[in-house]
């Protein structure tokens, strides 16, 4: 009679060996994803809910600990002579920019860099763009962040000057565009808001957004360690000849 035995070959083994603890690991580390985007929303929740940070009545600058996501207020002026385009950024597959500027806050010596929003990007390199001037002294709000991650970086060129005063980069290096701009810059950006006026198109991430994609990327994971498995199992059972019969 033919009774099943386990056999599997040397290169399905190694395959498994190595597959399966790779899909596993790749699962949970979705799970701890999700996790740290869980807190990350908790946390933002959390600051937006408390108390505004007035920038101009601030004795020094503002806390990248402290004060991160927390809404904010200024009374002060644009830099408009001063202005940064961070570049690939991806809006409604379009690419284009983010407009920063700094703002000279009242009575503070160190002006706070302002995420204005995103406009598209010209035909050519060389185009910039035909952005509004605010001048005079105005109220603007938003929310205290860190600078945003940098998503297609072309090269590790520095801060490029542009026609009209214009800088662009590839990534937002406080201290360096510092440096570019001739003043030093307080450590966290104001992303303004979309109710705050002299902006252009914001259509902020919230922060910690996604975990649900964190976790259907941790079942894609264990399902595919959980189909190696049983593919690696069944096609390695093979059938053996067996005789309950003694010899004769």
């Amino acid at each position: 009679m033919t009774m099943p035995g386990f056999r599997p070959g040397m290169l399905p083994a190694v395959l498994t060996l190595v597959l399966l603890p790779l899909f596993i690991y790749l699962g949970v580390w979705q799970l701890e994803r999700a996790d740290e985007k869980r807190r990350l929303f908790s946390e933002f929740r959390e600051r937006q809910s408390g108390e505004v940070v007035l920038l101009h009545e601030q004795a020094g600058p503002v806390s990248a600990e402290h004060d991160l996501w927390r809404p904010a207020r200024a009374r002060g002026r644009f830099d408009e002579d001063r202005r940064v385009l961070l570049d690939n950024r991806i809006m409604l597959g379009q690419v284009g920019y983010y407009v920063y500027t700094p703002f000279k806050i009242a009575g503070v010596e160190s002006p706070v860099l302002v995420n204005r929003g995103w406009v598209a990007a010209g035909t050519y390199r060389s185009d910039v763009p035909d952005l509004d001037r605010i001048e005079g002294a105005v109220v603007i709000e938003g929310v205290l962040t860190r600078p945003p991650s940098v998503g297609i970086k072309l090269g590790e060129a520095g801060p490029e000057k542009l026609a009209g005063n214009f800088i662009r980069v590839q990534d937002v290096d406080l201290a360096e565009l510092g440096k570019a701009l001739g003043v030093p810059l307080q450590p966290l950006i104001l992303r303004l808001s979309k109710e705050s006026a002299h902006g252009y198109r914001r259509e902020w991430p919230v922060p910690g957004s996604g975990v649900s994609k964190h976790h259907g990327y941790a079942f894609q994971w264990f399902a595919f360690a959980a189909v190696l498995l049983v593919l690696f199992v069944v096609l390695n059972i093979k059938k053996h000849n067996s005789s309950d019969a003694g010899p004769e």
